[in-house]
């Protein structure tokens, strides 16, 4: 996960929240330069610096923006809070001061405004994205050698000390507390608990009868029945082996997919959702969807499907027109697949698509 920043404070702060077992490096140290900023809104700012360094180095990148708020300078210095005067933090400063000198007390006050987003790579469409805010005033004069950016001038609310007079560890409580970055949006990642984030679980049953040339899924021909308990056992044993990040979470959804996992007898997957349950608590409208390929089914196998307790069918009709697939090698003809669903019993189960 690359950090995308070059301001050394930043750095510092980051290290200091994800601690020891992650070694922080400004993103210039694996090749990333910077990237024009042209968004209007803290969260743009941040999405533009996250997708231009997952786009750099192919990884997953944090960016953050973030900006000090002066309600009675109409939101100054704000988008522009590094770059205010033109010049350094101290420059920053004295324009800040020069800028509210006749201000009274009461129109002193400031916020910082912080946002954090973590994208998977480039074109990730569904980013996560925090926001925080930390309330407090700006003093006449600055203090303390702490910190960066505005802290000299920032006296958080609740606290006489000025913030570079904090240490890290007195920031970071203070930004924790009820009246500190508790006012996050709900999109805060900080402020979830992440053991209440349910699970989706999905389970692969990895063979085919016959492996299609344009699939690029993880299957494999050669399936026997002999490997139906085995596997079954292995998943159950994987599942346990992960335990310390699952247990306590709810579990919304399962999704049984391949391959061709309908290959698998009823009494098989009946024991490979029993093991979940076992440990476990689902609840009672949990959707258990099982992939299905009608060209390898027995109207049976539905039946015991349904009562090992899968609830919803995903039906893997990939076209009903055989001169679509037979350019590709595909394995059932389209007349044969409509055929077999003349009969399948598809009223039993709640929900299928295809």
């Amino acid at each position: 996960m690359i950090i995308a920043s070059h301001n050394p404070g930043k750095i510092r702060e980051f290290q200091a929240v994800l601690g020891h077992r992650w070694q922080v490096r400004p993103q210039a140290e694996v090749g990333v330069g910077d990237v024009e900023e042209t968004g209007s809104t803290f969260v743009e700012n941040a999405l533009i610096k996250a997708r231009h360094a997952c786009a750099q180095t192919r990884c997953a990148a944090l960016a953050d923006d973030s900006g000090l708020v002066v309600p009675a300078l109409g939101g100054a210095p704000g988008l522009r809070s590094a770059r205010y005067s033109g010049g350094d933090d101290e420059a920053n400063n004295a324009l800040l001061l020069k800028n509210m000198a006749t201000l009274e007390a009461e129109d002193r006050a400031a916020f910082y405004v912080a946002v954090v987003v973590l994208l998977e790579h480039a074109d990730d469409p569904t980013p996560l994205i925090a926001e925080g805010r930390w309330h407090g005033r700006i003093a006449t004069a600055p203090r303390g050698t702490g910190g960066f950016g505005y802290d000299p001038l920032f006296v958080p609310d609740g606290y006489e000390q000025h913030a570079a007079e904090l240490s890290f560890r007195g920031k970071k409580s203070r930004q924790s507390s009820r009246t500190g970055c508790s006012t996050a949006t709900a999109t805060t990642g900080s402020m979830i608990d992440p053991q209440a984030v349910p699970l989706s679980l999905y389970i692969h049953l990895p063979w085919c009868t016959r492996k299609c040339p344009y699939c690029d899924f993880n299957s494999h021909e050669g399936f026997t029945d002999s490997l139906q308990q085995p596997y079954v056992e292995a998943l159950l044993a994987d599942l346990d082996s992960q335990q310390a990040s699952w247990r306590d979470r709810p579990i919304e959804s399962i999704f049984i997919g391949g391959g061709t996992p309908s290959l698998f007898e009823g009494r098989w997957l009946g024991a490979l959702l029993e093991g979940i349950l076992n440990r476990t608590t689902l609840p009672r409208d949990v959707e258990i969807t099982l992939e299905s390929n009608p060209g390898s089914v027995e109207s049976s196998r539905f039946a015991e499907y349904r009562a090992a307790g899968v609830n919803r069918l995903s039906i893997g009709v990939q076209s009903f027109d055989d001169r679509a697939l037979m350019p590709w090698g595909g394995s059932t003809p389209a007349t044969r697949r409509a055929a077999r669903w003349t009969w399948s019993p598809l009223p039993a189960f709640q929900r299928w698509k295809h």
